[in-house]
């Protein structure tokens, strides 16, 4: 709705409202889990709620990233056929990979554990990305989408305790060590700060929207499943942050040309500069937001008590 407002008519402008839909409906939120694990209310009722919304939200994005794609790949020109074959193909991905994940991880489980090698769960584990990586290529989807999905699918209960943690630290030393701030550095390069001096009201107007629409929506769906106001008001907010999901998206949508068209509009030219500051400004928001209304809710209890 927004999109349709803000961005100038083009054969593209449907495919930029969408990815601005895309983009203001993602939840990434390890930073809000971190919060909620150093004051005590990850295993509450409103904890648990955010981490289960968030695996959700996950595999819906991946639906909204393929339907983004389409349409890039369409010229920007959405029809109802390519849609409908995206969700067909999106569901059929989806449904393989359910059934891979109940009935073939487990027994997969079984026969790494017949192996010593320390290094067979890491590559194992390579080996599934790379696979659900050309499956969803093979099905004329994007790559990073196969990827994700089985990094979703690496459950705890299914490597053991023992090889998660150890792959877990593993890949935390690649990802968060090498691969993540070349990552950064490649979205910085592409990064205009002067958005905020050609367009500082859109970009204001964005991240007002990306943090009011998370807390309404969030918020107000957990008042109408019975969750105190103090509870939604945990989720709300602890569902704003949107994080790297949101850069991948943005990176995938300048890869893709979508920002040049018409070449004469500066509210074209820098959306993809005011989404990555969105992304940043509700990351560092949200934590900070979370962490003072746990601690008003407990203040307030103690003064009751």
């Amino acid at each position: 709705g927004i999109g349709s407002w803000l961005l100038p008519d083009s054969e593209l402008k449907m495919a930029q409202c969408l990815f601005l839909g895309t983009a203001l409906s993602i939840t990434a939120v390890p930073a809000s889990i971190r919060v909620l694990m150093d004051l005590g209310k990850l295993h509450t009722r409103a904890g648990q709620t955010i981490v289960s919304a968030a695996i959700i939200d996950d595999v819906l994005s991946l639906i909204l990233l393929v339907l983004l794609i389409g349409v890039l790949s369409n010229d920007g020109h959405p029809n109802l056929h390519m849609l409908l074959l995206l969700v067909f193909k999106a569901a059929c991905f989806l449904g393989v990979t359910y059934l891979l994940e109940k009935l073939l991880v487990p027994r997969m489980r079984v026969l790494v554990s017949y192996f010593k090698s320390e290094e067979f769960g890491f590559s194992a584990l390579l080996i599934s990305a790379c696979a659900y990586a050309v499956f969803a290529e093979m099905l004329g989807l994007h790559f990073i989408v196969g990827a994700f999905t089985a990094g979703l699918m690496f459950e705890q209960q299914h490597a053991g305790r023992d090889s998660y943690r150890d792959v877990k630290s593993k890949l935390n030393a690649i990802t968060a060590g090498f691969m993540a701030p070349v990552f950064f550095a490649s979205i910085g390069l592409n990064l205009d700060i002067s958005a905020f001096a050609e367009i500082p009201w859109v970009v204001c107007m964005l991240v007002v929207v990306a943090l009011v629409t998370k807390v309404i929506g969030a918020g107000g769906a957990a008042i109408m499943a019975g969750y105190t106001h103090a509870e939604a008001a945990v989720i709300g907010v602890g569902m704003s942050s949107r994080g790297m999901v949101e850069l991948i998206i943005a990176n995938i949508a300048l890869q893709a040309g979508l920002f040049a068209v018409p070449a004469n509009s500066p509210v074209v030219a820098d959306l993809f500069s005011a989404v990555i500051v969105v992304a940043i400004i509700t990351t560092i928001l949200t934590p900070l937001g979370l962490r003072w209304l746990v601690r008003r809710h407990e203040h307030l209890n103690n003064r009751n008590t």
